[in-house]
């Protein structure tokens, strides 16, 4: 009975998390890693949400738990696929070190959310030409992402990217910001709020505005690099 009773409580668990948004899968990891093995962080204490953290503060897109401790990142926007190149995996059931009630991957497999939630499209490259409408800049000494959304929404853009702490800019559907590529800048707090992240110097954190749920291309596949081998499991 006490198994069945976990079960149920891991399966409600990951149900919640699907519905959030943030969960985006299980799957197969080996000694190449499918997230950066370079961003490792191994602590007893390990959850999802310190995980997430802890991706989200260093500029990735992708936050991996596994293994009950550990935690990688990866990727600087929604179209990195790099942690697919394995597969999906059917034994992410091992309970997060710091938090019983969640699941921290597995053997040799990881459970994948996303850092920065739903609404998150990446991190870019900006210039003084902006990758987004500079005649939409707004300057806000207690910047968050909501502000910058509602900003933007409510002048009907479908893009919101803040940078700089407390800068905003919006942009519409044909809004080229890929056009420098992604950036791993995407790391300083917002004025306004701490706990998020406003892009960085010459680096912008793009959104969806909150009224659009604006549809994003499929990405196509990330070529995944081949590091010296981590075997540490």
């Amino acid at each position: 009975m006490l198994c069945k009773h976990i079960a149920v409580l891991l399966l409600m668990f990951s149900h919640s998390y699907r519905a959030a948004g943030n969960y985006v899968g299980c799957y197969k990891d080996d000694k190449w890693r499918v997230l950066e093995r370079s961003t490792l962080e191994t602590r007893n204490s390990m959850t999802i949400g310190y995980c997430r953290r802890y991706c989200r503060n260093k500029g990735y897109a992708f936050a991996g738990v596994q293994n009950k401790r550990e935690c990688f990142c990866g990727g600087a926007s929604i179209f990195y696929t790099a942690y697919t190149r394995k597969g999906k995996a059917d034994n992410c059931n091992r309970q997060c070190g710091g938090n019983s009630r969640e699941i921290c991957g597995g053997a040799w497999a990881i459970s994948i959310y996303r850092a920065f939630g739903e609404d998150y499209v990446g991190c870019y490259k900006d210039d003084k030409d902006r990758v987004l409408l500079k005649s939409t800049y707004h300057g806000h000494n207690s910047m968050t992402i909501g502000f910058c959304q509602s900003r933007c929404q409510d002048q009907g853009y479908a893009f919101a990217g803040v940078q700089n702490k407390r800068e905003c800019y919006c942009g519409g559907l044909d809004t080229d910001y890929k056009r420098e590529g992604e950036s791993r800048g995407c790391i300083m707090k917002c004025r306004g709020d701490a706990g998020e992240i406003c892009g960085g110097a010459w680096a912008i954190s793009i959104y969806r505005a909150n009224r659009y749920r604006t549809t994003v291309p499929a990405p196509a596949p990330t070529p995944t690099p081949r590091p010296t081998p981590n075997m540490k499991e």
